[in-house]
């Protein structure tokens, strides 16, 4: 290797150092920034919180946020729904579940009616004269 060549190997290195002093200069100052605003979001979650603690506390008598007071009353809700009913849920929960047991009902009862009212493959229908389909569907 000439000492030309070594030279512009060198420039080359100290430039790609360079590069990377202000990659990491840049970087350091946008973490540092981040971390101050972060700092700044948690403060100022602290003191909302601190609010609502003291509003809950003159409106129910315990010191918590909305997010807590919520928590606990579904709890107390989920008590006293298990000892009524043995089921762990809260009202909202509860309707929903029946909600949808009713629906499956209906959907089993509207299927036990289809299921009558369809005829035997092959078999006469008495008002139409005709015979059923795979389906037990014919025409009438």
């Amino acid at each position: 290797m000439t000492s030309g060549n070594f030279e512009k190997f060198e420039e080359k290195l100290e430039r790609e150092k360079y590069i990377e002093s202000i990659i990491r200069e840049y970087y350091a100052k946008k973490n540092a920034e981040v971390e101050k605003s972060m700092k700044l979001e948690v403060s100022k979650w602290k003191n909302i919180e601190k609010k609502q603690k003291e509003i809950n506390f003159k409106a129910t008598g315990f010191r918590e946020t909305n997010r807590e007071r919520k928590e606990r009353e579904e709890k107390k809700q989920k008590e006293i729904n298990f000892k009524a009913t043995g089921f762990r849920e809260t009202n909202h929960e509860s309707k929903e579940r029946e909600a949808t047991v009713r629906k499956n009902k209906l959907l089993k009862r509207s299927q036990h009616i289809d299921n009558a009212l369809r005829k035997k493959e092959g078999v006469f229908c008495i008002f139409c004269k005709t015979r059923a389909d795979k389906n037990g569907l014919c025409y009438c």
